[in-house]
C-alpha cells in the first residue's frame, strides 16, 4: 500500500471513531483563524407541551433525592459503559464527563474553526496550518487544588492515546513536536494538516499529571470542570455536585444527576412522574403523548441522524450491479415511510446523507435519477428485470429497533410490486453491526440509522469507504479506484473551494453507484421541563450537550 493511502486511512480514522462513539469527536472545519470566542450554542425554540411548572429534579427509587426545587436537574440517559474516563467512555454518559474534565476549547453549534468557545486555552496563534502557539488560561485549579499547567496537557495526550477510544484522536499528535515553552504556552506542530484538527482538541480532556490514577479517573475523575462526582452507581445513576471554587462562571444548578433508563417506557414514565427533567431522544411513537404532559415541552430539531439503506456490493450478492441497486431505490416510496414510520416527523433526502451539514451547496442534491426521479415502479421494474433480481429473495438486515422493523416490512411489500422477495432478518444492534461490517454472506441490504459525524457533506462518504472498506466492500464496485484517488485529498485540502469541488466529485460517484441510499432526515424530539431554557445550553448536533450552561426561564 502506498504511503499516501496509509496516511489517508489514518486521517479518516481520526475523524470517524470519536463520533461513532458519540463522544463529540469528528468535528471539522477549514479556517485558519479561530476567531472570537462564541457565547454558546442553542437550538430551535421548544414547541408544544404544557405550561404548568415541572415537579421534577432528582429523587426516585434507586437514587438519592435532590435538595428539591431547582437546585437539581435530572437527565435521562440510555447507556452507561461503567466508566467516566473520557478516553474510554461512550454514549450518553459522555455529557457527565464534559462537566468534570475540560478540553482546551469547545466548538460551538456550527462546529467550525471560527466558532470556538475557549476553556483551558485563551487563544491560538496560527503560524501555518500545522504550526500553532497555544496560550493557556492561568489561575485554573483542578478539583483537588492542584494548579493546571502545560505539563498536564502533554500528559493528557499520552493518557488519551492509551484509551479505547482515544488512540485515533491523537494519531496526528507527536509529543516530540508539542513543546511546553513555559507553564502556560505550548508550541504545537501537527504531523500533517487535517480538516478536523480543531475538533480533535475539543475531545482532548485534560487530567492532572501529579494526581492521576486510572481507577479514580474511571469512577471519580479529577478535572478542572464545574462539577465533581458525588456518587456513581454503574447502570443506575451518576450524581454530580457543583464546585463553588470553579474558575469560570458558576452553573445555576447545584446538582446534576444522570439517570440510566434503557427502555422508552421508563423514560416516558420518568417524565410523567417528574423523576427526570430532560430526555434527549423521545421515541417517535411517544412524542404525541409526551408533548401533552403538563410541565413538559418538546424541542424538535434535525441533527446528524438519517434513515438509510445500505447495499452489499460483493460479486456474490444479487445487488452487485448498480442497476440492481437502482431498482431498489426506485421501488421505495420514501414519502410513505416518512408518513407511516415517522408520522411526518422527517423529510425525504436528496442525497445519500443528512441535510444537516455545514458546507451544503445546492449542486450537491439530486445528482442521480434515484433522487431526482425517486419513487417510480415502472423504472424500478425495468432495472430489476435487466439486472436479473426478479424472482430472487433478498436478505434484509435490521437492528431490531421498532422503526426499522416496520420500515423493513414496508420495503418488503414495495419490492413485491417489482417481483422481488425479501427475507427480513432482525438482530440486536451489536450483532447487526458485526454482520453488516464483517460478514457479506449474511445479507444483501440493510436498513438502519446513518450519521454524519464530521458535519460536512463528504465526511461519511470519505470515512465510510476508506476506513470501513469491509462495509463498502473495497474494490467490488465500479469506480472504486477513481473514488479512492479523489477521496485521498479531502481531509488535507486546506482551501475551502478545493474541498467543495472534491466533495462534488465524490458525491457524483457515490450517488451514481448507490452504495447507500438516503431515505429521510429524521426529526429528533427532546423532552424538557417547561421551566428550563433549552436555548441556554451549549448544544452540538451530534447530541452532546454541555449542561453547565443550562438555565431556568
Amino acid at each position: 500500500m502506498k504511503k499516501g493511502k496509509i496516511l489517508v486511512i489514518l486521517l479518516c480514522l481520526v475523524m470517524l471513531l470519536p463520533a461513532l462513539a458519540a463522544c463529540g469527536g469528528g468535528d471539522d472545519g477549514g479556517s485558519s483563524d479561530p476567531g472570537a470566542p462564541a457565547t454558546g450554542g442553542g437550538a430551535a425554540p421548544a414547541t408544544g407541551g404544557g405550561a404548568a411548572p415541572a415537579t421534577g429534579g432528582g429523587g426516585g427509587d434507586s437514587a438519592p433525592a435532590g435538595d428539591g426545587g431547582r437546585d437539581t436537574v435530572t437527565i435521562a440517559v440510555t447507556t452507561d459503559l461503567g466508566t467516566l474516563a473520557h478516553e474510554n467512555v461512550s454514549g450518553d454518559m459522555y455529557a457527565a464527563c464534559m462537566l468534570i474534565n475540560e478540553p482546551l476549547w469547545l466548538q460551538g453549534m456550527m462546529c467550525d474553526d471560527d466558532d470556538l468557545i475557549w476553556r483551558l486555552a485563551t487563544s491560538v496563534d496560527v503560524h501555518s496550518p500545522v504550526h500553532w502557539t497555544i496560550h493557556l488560561r492561568e489561575g485554573v485549579k483542578f478539583s483537588n487544588g492542584n494548579e493546571f499547567t502545560a505539563k498536564d496537557v502533554l500528559f493528557s495526550i499520552t493518557t488519551t492515546r492509551a484509551g479505547v477510544n482515544g488512540a485515533p484522536r491523537t494519531q496526528l499528535m507527536n509529543l516530540d513536536n508539542i513543546i511546553a515553552t513555559d507553564d502556560y504556552t505550548i508550541d504545537w506542530t501537527w504531523e500533517a494538516y487535517h480538516l478536523g484538527q480543531w475538533g480533535i482538541i475539543t475531545d482532548l480532556a485534560i487530567y492532572n499529571e501529579e494526581s492521576y490514577d486510572a481507577d479514580q479517573a474511571s469512577s471519580a475523575p479529577i478535572g478542572t470542570g464545574p462539577y465533581v462526582v458525588k456518587e456513581y452507581v454503574v447502570n443506575s445513576y451518576c450524581t454530580l455536585e457543583r464546585r463553588d471554587d470553579y474558575w469560570g462562571e458558576l452553573p445555576e444548578f447545584k446538582t446534576i444527576q444522570f439517570r440510566v433508563l434503557t427502555e422508552s417506557s421508563q423514560v416516558v414514565n420518568a417524565l410523567e412522574t417528574g423523576i427526570v427533567d430532560i430526555a434527549q431522544r423521545i421515541d417517535n411513537a411517544d412524542v404525541e403523548y409526551v408533548s401533552a404532559l403538563p410541565g413538559i415541552d418538546i424541542v424538535n430539531r434535525y441533527d446528524t441522524n438519517f434513515a438509510a439503506m445500505g447495499f452489499n456490493t460483493t460479486p456474490e450478492s444479487p445487488l452487485h450491479s448498480r442497476e440492481a441497486r437502482w431498482a431498489l431505490c426506485h421501488a421505495i416510496d420514501r414519502q410513505a415511510i416518512v408518513n407511516v414510520v415517522y408520522s411526518g416527523r422527517a423529510v425525504v433526502l436528496d442525497r445519500p446523507n443528512a441535510n444537516t451539514t455545514m458546507d451544503d451547496e445546492p449542486r450537491y442534491n439530486n445528482l442521480h435519477e434515484t433522487y431526482s426521479i425517486g419513487y417510480n415502479v415502472d423504472l424500478a421494474r425495468q432495472y430489476a428485470e435487466s439486472s436479473g433480481i426478479v424472482g430472487q429473495t433478498l436478505r434484509c438486515l435490521t437492528n431490531g429497533l421498532p422503526e426499522f422493523v416496520l420500515m423493513a416490512e414496508m420495503v418488503a411489500n414495495m419490492l413485491q410490486e417489482i417481483g422481488v422477495n425479501v427475507d427480513i432478518q432482525t438482530y440486536d444492534p451489536a450483532t447487526f453491526t458485526e454482520l453488516t461490517s464483517r460478514d457479506p454472506s449474511a445479507w444483501d441490504f440493510r436498513l438502519s440509522m446513518g450519521m454524519n459525524p464530521g458535519y460536512k457533506v463528504a465526511s461519511p462518504m470519505v470515512m465510510g469507504v476508506l476506513y470501513y472498506p469491509v462495509m463498502h466492500f473495497a474494490g467490488n464496485w465500479e469506480g472504486y479506484e477513481e473514488y479512492v484517488q479523489i477521496a485521498s485529498g479531502y481531509f488535507g485540502a486546506f482551501d475551502r473551494k478545493e474541498r467543495a469541488d472534491i466533495t462534488f466529485a465524490l458525491l457524483e460517484t457515490y450517488t451514481r453507484e448507490a452504495l447507500v441510499y438516503g431515505i429521510c432526515d429524521i426529526q429528533t424530539a427532546t423532552a424538557i421541563a417547561s421551566d428550563l431554557d433549552w436555548s441556554s445550553l451549549h448544544y452540538r448536533m451530534n447530541g452532546n450537550v454541555l449542561y453547565s450552561t443550562l438555565r431556568t426561564k
